[in-house]
């Protein structure tokens, strides 16, 4: 049997070599990037006096040079890909507050989540991620959609440097330029012009809850960690979507009674009772209203509306439909001050 102990031992492309020289020692030889200086490769070379000790000199400094710079798409981790993302695009083009607080998501958040294999990320697993932190730890939507936007533009560069890479129908992976070839080519083909990913997932979003998808059913499609969230990113008040709403409190109660709705209309809660209703308007609180019927209610509060802002220079903004929460027995009303 051939003796191969003292045979070059050579790790795959880019990842090193180690040899033995003439005067018995060992060399540890590795690719370490290119010499901007140079323009040339940039090479090191360490020597020792086992064969042992090469190995695991190789192997200690391919791992310093993939978490510090560049390596295969198919071995690179989240955590590692993160940590060269902070240092070489976002040290010195961000604020230093900002680049400490991106730092820190992955000293303290995203331990776990950083040893997946980036080619094995999915969005599921962000999912799983963003819902264990948000039940189990108590975390804000605020908190969790800082840690969202420090992933997204950390796996958006990973996709520019193509380290994220899709597949077809075969499971074979598409180059970048093949798959944006390959959409623009659907696009054309369904003659709906040009449109990014984003806006036809923004659009779907839109076009669900004009059709009377329920919030919490979109967020689960959208694959967001919380229903606040999505309310937050898509909710839109539309003035045809008013009067439908509006048509639906006609069948409810049995009358008829005009919303006048304008470029700004204002929220009003109106309390139904026995004996009548209430009403009161959130952006004037000393607009409270009470009168036998909801017609008469809307009528005295329009007036009051009128009133006030006849003595404001600067009106208030309108509280926004989805930012009042409408209490059991409640209706939610809106009304156009003309």
């Amino acid at each position: 049997m051939k003796d191969t102990s003292k045979k070059a031992l050579r790790r795959g492309h880019n990842e090193g070599n180690i040899r033995q020289r003439t005067d018995g020692r060992w060399e540890v030889r590795l690719s370490a990037g290119i010499d901007y200086k140079t323009g040339k490769p940039r090479r090191t070379s360490t020597c020792c006096n086992t064969r042992q000790e090469a190995i695991a000199i190789l192997q200690q400094q391919a791992h310093e040079v993939r978490t510090q710079g560049w390596r295969d798409p198919m071995s690179v981790t989240l955590g590692e890909w993160y940590e060269y993302w902070l240092d070489t695009y976002m040290k010195d083009t961000v604020k230093q507050s900002t680049y400490a607080s991106y730092r820190s998501y992955l000293n303290k958040h995203f331990c776990v989540l950083g040893k997946i294999l980036l080619k094995k990320l999915e969005p599921h697993t962000l999912q799983e991620f963003y819902n264990y932190k948000f039940r189990e730890e108590g975390l804000s939507p605020k908190t969790l959609r800082n840690y969202h936007m420090a992933l997204h533009n950390c796996l958006q560069q990973a996709v520019k440097e193509r380290l994220l890479i899709v597949t077809n129908e075969f499971g074979h992976y598409f180059e970048q330029k093949t798959f944006k070839d390959y959409y623009d080519r659907l696009l054309k083909d369904a003659d709906i012009g040009h449109f990014t990913f984003h806006a036809l997932r923004h659009t779907f979003a839109t076009r669900a809850l004009e059709r009377g998808m329920d919030y919490k059913t979109l967020s689960a499609i959208l694959g967001h960690y919380s229903v606040a969230f999505t309310m937050d990113t898509y909710v839109h008040s539309m003035d045809e979507h008013k009067r439908h709403e509006m048509d639906k409190m006609d069948d409810m109660f049995g009358m008829q009674y005009s919303i006048f709705v304008e470029n700004q209309p204002y929220p009003v809660l109106c309390t139904l009772s026995p004996d009548g209703c209430t009403a009161h308007v959130p952006d004037f609180p000393k607009i409270v209203i009470t009168a036998s019927t909801l017609d008469a209610a809307l009528l005295e509060v329009k007036q009051q509306i009128q009133k006030a802002l006849r003595q404001y220079k600067n009106p208030p903004i309108p509280t926004k439909q989805e930012q009042i929460v409408v209490p059991q027995n409640s209706v939610l009303v809106l009304v156009k001050a003309s």
